[in-house]
């Protein structure tokens, strides 16, 4: 079942060494995995995410971004493409209640997982951070957020990661000032993603 999945990947993840952040999300995408395999809708799958997520002690704020996020892999799972399962995850974090920011973490993470580039989640992220009500500075910082977090995910160091985030800010039009800002937020995040700490 969903649930049997969930507790399986949050266990394995919990293993591994994951945050309890990280081993919640494995959980949620594990349920929502679960549902597609089984010809579930996107829908059901995001359903199915947020139950398993929110068992785990998930915020609802991260319970929304979890759900988007299995939304976008289950449009990506039936051949859509990635920008689709961007505005899907997006979409879906949106209607779980998810602030601006969960909307874009979702929305870039499925662009991400479909083959983008870290620009091409920057700006998927920026979009849906817009459509979620969110400022221009909160499309900026979301750019920046989800180009470093696809860096991150691929290995790349600190730097890598901020140079991507600094980019990515700029070109949703941050100053200078602020993309430096932002992109020395994503060296930080990168370096808690590869075991460190941010302090």
């Amino acid at each position: 079942t969903p649930a049997q999945a969930a507790e399986e990947a949050a266990r394995k993840a919990r293993q591994g060494g994951a945050s309890e952040a990280d081993a919640q999300k494995a959980a949620g995408l594990a349920a929502g995995a679960a549902v597609t395999a089984v010809g579930g809708s996107a829908e059901e799958a995001a359903r199915a995410a947020a139950q398993a997520a929110g068992a785990a002690g998930a915020t609802p704020d991260e319970v929304a971004q979890i759900a988007g996020e299995a939304a976008g892999a289950a449009v990506l799972g039936r051949g859509g493409s990635k920008e689709e399962a961007g505005r899907a995850a997006g979409d879906t974090a949106r209607q779980q209640g998810g602030s601006a920011a969960a909307q874009a973490a979702a929305a870039g993470a499925a662009v991400a997982q479909g083959g983008g580039t870290a620009q091409e989640a920057g700006a998927a992220a920026a979009q849906a951070a817009r459509a979620g009500g969110g400022s221009a500075a909160d499309a900026q910082a979301a750019a920046g957020k989800a180009a470093g977090a696809v860096v991150a995910e691929q290995g790349g160091t600190p730097a890598q990661a901020a140079a991507a985030a600094g980019v990515a800010a700029g070109t949703e039009g941050a100053t200078k000032d602020d993309a430096a800002a932002i992109a020395g937020q994503a060296a930080g995040a990168a370096v808690a993603h590869s075991g460190g700490n941010e302090r």
